[in-house]
């Protein structure tokens, strides 16, 4: 295993990753509109997404969490139809974005369309995550994300993988190594910088392909470069799904293909081993959490399985009572609209709250500086191997 040098572990530890709005996106498009969100269907292993593991086949929501489907069909649903499927509208300034486009319907409304099919959802759906309308018919079936593919045109052994700490859809090389650029286009990575980052070398009879061009290096190396800018691995990361690179140097962002939303007073900030999610000022979020004792794991962070219906099933009723004098409800602002993996859940007095992966989030009022986390592994155990936890918010 690769040691990674004292100095740069150090300046890894202590940076924070920038929030998606923090500094300009110059590559990759949003995942998903505002006001759309991603439901995955079952259970992921939140170690596997610490180490930047993907959600597969995740299923396209409303706003409120409720499924969208296309219809297999190229005639329009109006009339009856659309009462029973209610087309998803788009706001007035909506605008067509990568896979995103907004068609008009016969009577001139606006309605969002994934990959050219419109979006509707289903009156048998009653509440969030349910695929009642999947396969009705014989011509609806469920919307489903999809990640960048065959379509979509790369150099040989350059591919594209789902990486939620690099914080979207990155390219990668044939280790599955996370590939970045810098932010400034003339930056040619000289020198010093090259203790860092190693440029990505083309072969000699390479050519270019789509986005991507060769240039010579000063040394007369030739490098990859993806719309107009030099990319590199990362001397940091040891493993394919590793994205320390974007806590080293807020210049430096992943190659991103799509880029997933994070609400703009949201941090990923990285204390010891441990990538979490934190507010603008550094305090750790929290989830409250249902746990099932497994024998070997070291603490529910490491042994538990995040599950989006969990989450929606303990809502914000997870903390009521005593424990509001302890966990303080992370707000969104009245115009905060939810995408990708973040939804809002209205509380009682009518104020907005943050969730994650359909989890409700909190900070702890014990913690008073960037990187405490006293709210960590706090149980109620309701019998001898089953509990009510608080854990860390986990990208």
């Amino acid at each position: 295993m690769r040691i990674i040098g004292a100095a740069l572990l150090g300046a890894l530890m202590a940076l924070p990753v920038q929030p998606a709005t923090a500094k300009p996106d110059y590559l990759g498009t949003q995942a998903t509109p505002q006001g759309i969100t991603v439901s995955p269907p079952r259970s992921v292993d939140m170690g596997n997404r610490r180490r930047g593991g993907n959600i597969p086949n995740s299923v396209l929501s409303d706003s409120a969490g409720m499924t969208l489907y296309v219809r297999e069909s190229e005639e329009a649903c109006v009339d009856e139809c659309a009462k029973q499927w209610p087309p998803l509208a788009a706001p007035a300034k909506a605008k067509a974005e990568g896979d995103w486009s907004v068609v008009t319907r016969p009577d001139g409304a606006r309605q969002w369309a994934y990959k050219g099919k419109a979006l509707y959802r289903s009156v048998m759906d009653t509440k969030p995550g349910e695929t009642k309308g999947d396969a009705a018919d014989g011509v609806w079936k469920t919307a489903v994300y999809e990640v960048p593919g065959k379509d979509l045109l790369t150099p040989a052994g350059i591919t594209v993988k789902p990486n939620v700490r690099a914080g979207g859809e990155v390219f990668v090389d044939f280790r599955g190594m996370t590939l970045y650029t810098s932010a400034d286009k003339n930056d040619a990575c000289r020198k010093d910088c090259l203790a860092s980052w190693k440029p990505l070398l083309a072969g000699e009879l390479a050519k270019p392909v789509g986005d991507w061009t060769i240039s010579e290096r000063e040394d007369g190396t030739r490098q990859w470069t993806y719309k107009s800018r030099g990319v590199y691995t990362f001397n940091g990361d040891e493993r394919s799904g590793d994205a320390h690179g974007v806590l080293f140097d807020p210049r430096w962002q992943a190659a991103t293909v799509r880029r997933y939303f994070v609400p703009p007073q949201v941090q990923l900030r990285k204390s010891g081993s441990v990538l979490t999610f934190t507010t603008a000022n550094g305090l750790t979020l929290y989830a409250r959490d249902k746990y099932v004792y497994a024998p070997g794991s070291f603490h529910a962070n490491d042994g538990s399985l995040s599950n989006i219906t969990t989450g929606r099933d303990i809502g914000i009723g997870g903390c009521d009572g005593a424990c509001d004098a302890e966990w303080v409800p992370f707000k969104a602002a009245a115009d905060a609209q939810p995408s990708g993996y973040w939804s809002i859940l209205t509380r009682p007095d009518g104020t907005r709250q943050w969730a994650y992966q359909g989890y409700a989030l909190y900070t702890n009022t014990k913690d008073k500086k960037p990187g405490e986390m006293y709210g960590r592994d706090v149980f109620n155990f309701t019998d001898g191997s089953k509990a009510m936890y608080w854990r860390i918010a986990h990208p």
